[in-house]
């Protein structure tokens, strides 16, 4: 594939990154809550797990990515151990938030963490290409379109008509259309 064609793939691949991850997010609610109930320690154990795993995501796509290159496509595959997501809350009465931390972090840090990736790698990418276009932060617009679509999309579209189990299996499909995104864009060297 040519250097055009790939960057012109980029948005696309920007967007359905930040779609999945803001998707994701009350996905997991939807599975926890019921289970862990709505207390305000749920709320915030989740809410520290998944900021926390943002900035692991960007350390990751700053320090770690741009040295092994494609092999990052390898790290974006490692969650396909996990498909589909299988998050299976296990209530500890004794410590509850040590018992939401283990789940979150067994079962969602790592499609989260490649998920979080997504904007900084395309920019990386872009910037260090062929026909770089000299200034990468345009595909700010996908990301936060992808961010919005994904918040207005859950609440209103997937909740109402997918159950649990589908909604599960949905993601994990549209993770595998990601992983194709991911590989059709990175840089061949």
């Amino acid at each position: 594939m040519t250097p055009h064609v790939r960057n012109t793939l980029l948005p696309a691949f920007v967007f359905a990154g930040a779609l999945l991850m803001f998707i994701l997010e009350p996905l997991v609610g939807r599975i926890l809550l019921p289970a862990y109930g709505g207390g305000f320690h749920v709320w915030t154990t989740c809410l520290m797990f998944f900021q926390g795993a943002l900035l692991a995501g960007y350390l990751y796509a700053h320090f770690i990515a741009p040295r092994i290159g494609r092999w990052h496509l390898l790290v974006a595959c490692a969650p396909l151990l996990l498909f589909p997501l299988n998050l299976t809350p296990a209530p500890d009465p004794d410590a509850p938030i040590l018992s939401i931390l283990t789940v979150l972090l067994s079962c969602i840090a790592l499609p989260f963490g490649v998920l979080s990736t997504t904007g900084v790698l395309a920019q990386s990418w872009l910037a260090s290409s062929e026909d770089g276009e000299g200034d990468p932060y345009w595909l700010y617009s996908a990301s936060n379109a992808g961010s919005l679509l994904g918040l207005l999309a859950y609440p209103f579209v997937v909740e109402p008509w997918l159950g649990v189990s589908a909604q599960r299996w949905t993601w994990s499909a549209c993770y595998l259309a990601y992983l194709a995104l991911a590989a059709s864009v990175a840089p061949r060297a």
